[in-house]
C-alpha cells in the first residue's frame, strides 16, 4: 500500500450496504489515541471491522506516532498523509461515501465542499446536532454506531453520492409514458371521489389536464356525479385504455394492486402527481430540494432517532421522497396503533391534560378518551373553523372538562385568514379565507399539560414556539404532524430541542403515501418499556 492512498476495497457502486470509507483525522493525536484505546473506541472500531468498513488515519504533519502505534489494541489503521481533501476525493471515487471524523472544526469545514464526503466534528458533550447544514456534529464517534450496527441506510448514502437530478430522472421517465397514454385516451380518471380526489381535480384544471371522471370502490358513490362528471366503479373502465391517478391516502398500494390485477397498466400515485404538477399546497414539490440542501441534517436526524423502528421509518420516508415508489410508505405504515397514540409511547393516566391542536371535529379527542379509559383531568381542543367547531361540540356533547377554543395556534396573539375547506386540510393563510383569531397555548392554558398533539397544516413550528413555556415546564408527551412542510422531519425536532434539550424523538407513519408521518417527543425520564 502506498502511503497517501486509501486502502483499496475494490470499485463499489453507490447504494450498497458497504460503500463507506472512514477516515480518522487526528488534529490532536493524543486525544485520538485515548479514544481508540478506551472501551468506547474499541467497541466502535470493532463494529466497523466486523462490517468490513475500510478505515485509515490522516495525521497532521509532525505527528510523533504512527497510526499502528496510536491504535494499539484495535484493528490496525493505515496512516495516510498529504492534503486531506485529495485523500477524501480519491476515497469517494472508490467507495461512494466518505466519513471523516475529526476534532478540528477548520478541517471539517474545508471538507464540507468535497462531493460524497460526510465531515464529522467530534465535540465534547451533547447529542447529534441539527443546527449545522455543512457538517455533522457529535459528542463522540460512538454516536455513529446506529449507522453501522446494521445495513447502512441507502437513502442517506444516496444523499451523499447522488444529485437530485438522478432521483428525478426515473420519476420523469414514468410520467412521460403516463402523459403520452392519457393524451391518447383523451383524458385521465381520478380514483377516489372524496377530499383528495377533489384536490387532484382542481390541480388537473390548473395544469390543463382533462379529467374524464372519477372512480371509486364505494357502491354508494357510483352512478353519482362530481363536478358534473361521472363516478364509476373500476370495472366500468377499459383497463388497456384508461389512465388513472390514485387520489387515495390510506389505501393507495391496495388500490394499485387491485387495478394491476384487473389489467390496468397506466397508474400514477398521488405524490408523483403532486410533485410533477408542482401543486402549491402540497410539500412534494419541495422534497428534492430540501433533501439535497439539508442532507447533513438528515444524517444527524437519523442518529437522533431513539429506536430502530424510527430509523427504519425515516430511511423509508427518505427513499420515498427520492423515488415516490408507492411500495415504500406502505412497508412502514402502522396498521396496529391508532395515529397519535403509539402503544410504546402513550400511557393511559387519570391525570392527563390532553391538548389537541387541529382538533377538526373532535375525532382525535374521542379516540383519546376511549384509549385513556374515559378518565382524564381535562381536554382542550383548538380549531379555527367555526363550522367545524360546531361539529366538534356536537360530537363531544356530554363529556365533562372539555373546552373547545375557536382559535388557530401560532407564536403570537392576533388574527389571520383561514382557508375554509370543510375538510381536514383547512389551514391558516395571510391573504384569503375567513378571518380567525390566533393565539398561543402559553397564553390560553394555565394548567399543566401532559400530552400535546398538533396537526395544523404547516403551522406546527410557530405553534411549538407558542407552547415553549409549557414544554419547558411540563415536559408533555408530544405528537406532532411532520409532513406538511418539506423540512418538518428535521426542523421540528430541532425546534423542540431548542426549547427543551431532554427529549427523545421517535417517528411513526400511518398511511400508504407521504402524509401522516408523526414525530413523537418523549421526555427522557419516561421509559418506553
Amino acid at each position: 500500500m502506498c502511503e497517501g492512498s486509501p486502502p483499496r476495497k475494490g470499485m463499489m457502486q453507490p447504494h450498497t450496504d458497504n460503500n463507506i470509507f472512514l477516515l480518522w483525522h487526528a488534529a490532536s493525536p493524543g486525544r485520538l489515541e485515548r479514544y481508540l484505546r478506551a472501551e468506547d473506541g474499541r467497541e466502535f472500531t470493532a463494529v466497523l471491522a466486523a462490517r468490513g468498513v475500510p478505515m485509515a488515519l490522516h495525521a497532521e504533519t509532525g505527528g510523533a506516532r504512527t497510526a499502528r502505534e496510536s491504535a494499539a489494541g484495535v484493528p490496525s489503521l493505515v496512516r495516510l498523509s498529504g492534503p486531506i481533501e485529495e485523500i477524501a476525493s480519491r476515497a469517494r471515487k472508490e467507495h461512494g461515501a466518505v466519513f471523516v471524523i475529526s476534532d478540528d472544526l477548520a478541517t471539517v469545514s474545508r471538507l464540507s465542499s468535497v462531493e460524497g464526503c460526510l465531515p464529522v466534528h467530534v465535540r465534547e458533550g451533547g447529542r447529534p446536532n441539527l443546527d449545522h447544514s455543512r457538517h455533522l456534529e457529535v459528542a463522540s464517534p460512538n454516536a455513529l454506531l446506529a449507522y453501522f450496527a446494521g445495513p447502512a441506510p441507502r437513502a442517506l448514502l444516496a444523499l451523499l453520492t447522488q444529485q437530485p437530478g438522478d432521483w428525478r430522472a426515473g420519476i420523469e421517465e414514468r410520467n412521460a409514458t403516463f402523459r403520452q397514454h392519457i393524451e391518447a385516451a383523451g383524458g385521465v380518471w381520478i380514483f377516489g371521489a372524496h377530499s383528495n380526489g377533489k384536490i387532484v381535480y382542481e390541480e388537473c384544471l390548473r395544469t390543463g389536464m382533462k379529467v374524464l371522471g372519477f372512480v371509486d370502490n364505494a357502491a354508494a358513490k357510483q352512478a353519482m356525479e362530481l363536478y358534473g362528471l361521472p363516478v364509476v366503479g373500476p370495472s366500468a373502465l377499459d383497463p388497456a385504455r384508461a389512465g388513472v391517478i390514485l387520489a387515495s391516502g390510506n389505501y393507495s398500494l391496495d388500490i394499485y394492486h387491485q387495478l394491476s390485477k384487473m389489467g390496468f397498466q397506466h397508474i400514477q400515485n398521488l405524490s408523483e402527481f403532486f410533485f410533477l404538477s408542482r401543486c402549491p399546497v402540497q410539500p412534494e414539490m419541495d422534497f428534492h430540494a430540501d433533501l439535497w440542501e439539508n442532507r447533513i441534517r438528515y444524517h444527524a436526524l437519523y442518529l437522533l432517532m431513539a429506536d430502530e423502528k424510527s430509523r427504519t421509518v425515516l430511511e423509508t420516508i427518505l427513499r420515498y421522497r427520492q423515488s415516490f415508489d408507492i411500495r415504500l410508505p406502505a412497508s412502514v405504515c402502522d396498521r396496529q396503533d391508532p395515529q397519535w397514540f403509539d402503544r410504546d409511547l402513550f400511557r393511559a393516566d387519570d391525570d392527563h391534560v390532553f391538548v389537541d391542536g387541529g382538533a377538526f371535529d373532535g375525532d382525535t379527542a374521542l379516540r383519546f378518551i376511549r384509549l385513556n379509559g374515559g378518565r382524564y383531568r381535562s381536554i382542550h381542543l383548538f380549531e379555527p373553523d367555526p363550522g367545524i367547531v360546531r361539529q366538534a361540540a356536537d360530537n363531544l356533547r356530554g363529556y365533562e372538562r372539555v373546552t373547545i377554543h375557536t382559535l388557530g395556534l401560532s407564536d403570537k396573539k392576533g388574527t389571520l385568514f383561514f382557508s375554509q375547506t370543510g375538510r381536514m386540510d383547512g389551514h391558516l393563510t395571510d391573504t384569503d379565507g375567513i378571518r380567525v383569531e390566533i393565539d398561543t397555548i402559553d397564553n390560553v392554558i394555565e394548567e399543566r399539560i401532559t400530552f400535546l398533539k398538533m396537526d395544523i397544516e404547516g403551522a406546527e413550528e410557530s405553534a411549538l414556539a407558542g407552547s415553549a413555556e409549557h414544554i419547558r415546564r411540563d415536559s408533555p408527551l408530544l405528537a406532532i404532524a411532520a409532513y406538511h412542510r418539506a423540512d418538518d422531519l428535521w426542523n421540528l425536532p430541532r425546534r423542540i430541542g431548542g426549547i427543551h434539550p431532554h427529549y427523545a424523538f421517535y417517528l411513526r407513519h400511518y398511511t400508504q403515501i407521504s402524509h401522516d408521518t408523526v414525530l413523537y417527543g418523549l421526555p427522557v425520564n419516561v421509559r418506553t418499556t
